[in-house]
């Protein structure tokens, strides 16, 4: 079984991109999960290990069990 209602993945890269913007003095050392609120989605992204979202050239993978509510700003 693979439970994953209401999380997503994040590219590692991105997630140190947003680490670096968000607390500089800790790049190096990046959670592996963000709780999020962008647009209509909310819940959780975790960092993909298994190379999926860089494969697919993205940097965030939202879930349609994520969407909410329409938005019309993200």
């Amino acid at each position: 079984l693979c439970f994953t209602d209401g999380i997503g993945m994040i590219s590692p890269s991105f997630a140190r991109q947003l680490i670096e913007k968000v607390r500089p003095s800790d790049a190096a050392c990046h959670p592996c999960a963000f709780q999020i609120r962008c647009g209509g989605f909310k819940g959780m992204l975790c960092v993909d290990v298994t190379g999926q979202a860089d494969a697919l050239g993205v940097k965030v993978l939202f879930r349609p069990s994520m969407n909410k509510f329409a938005a019309n700003n993200h």
